[in-house]
């Protein structure tokens, strides 16, 4: 309710961008986020800029769901999620991120390095709090997503074997390391 009342109210096209470079834009039925190499700001289709947070990462990346934004600066350990109030939430990790995901329930998914593992699944609930780690012992994690209800995530692995590249598409529930499909 409170990302639609965000919405109301006029504004005016062209906008004034902050930041020198335009990195990505995520649509929404009556806003859209825009990621830039300075801030992530959300602006309602009329042109009105709801809000503008300077992110301060070099390798800046965008992850939408349906009523939140999740950016982190690529190969750091911190991340940011917004919804069209603002700041959220600012976490910070013990590894560096590598890609991310959202689901619409606020669940969040990170991949992370790891010290022991070629890559590192941790699933967070929407307060923060740890739901699911899933470890992959020698493919590297190129991809996540996070189910619309937060129940459960697909990975996406790459690996290579006598020069050839193998990639796998993993579903997984929180209930066990066995994948699902």
């Amino acid at each position: 309710a409170s990302n639609m009342v965000a919405t109301i109210g006029g504004g005016s096209y062209p906008i004034t961008v902050e930041g020198s470079e335009t990195l990505n834009v995520s649509y929404k039925t009556a806003y859209y986020y825009l990621l830039t190499n300075k801030t992530i700001e959300a602006y309602s289709n009329s042109g009105k800029k709801i809000f503008s947070y300077n992110h301060g990462f070099e390798n800046p990346v965008l992850k939408t769901s349906k009523t939140r934004a999740l950016v982190f600066g690529q190969n750091t350990n911190q991340a940011l999620i917004f919804n069209l109030k603002g700041l959220a939430t600012s976490l910070e990790v013990k590894e560096n991120i590598k890609n991310a995901a959202i689901g619409d329930n606020g669940t969040y998914a990170l991949v992370t390095s790891s010290g022991n593992y070629a890559a590192q699944v941790s699933v967070y609930k929407k307060n923060g709090d740890l739901l699911y780690e899933w470890f992959s012992s020698k493919d590297l994690v190129n991809n996540v997503a996070v189910s619309p209800n937060g129940k459960k995530i697909a990975v996406s692995t790459l690996d290579s074997a006598v020069g050839t590249y193998n990639s796998k598409l993993s579903v997984l529930g929180f209930s066990s390391a066995t994948p699902e499909y």
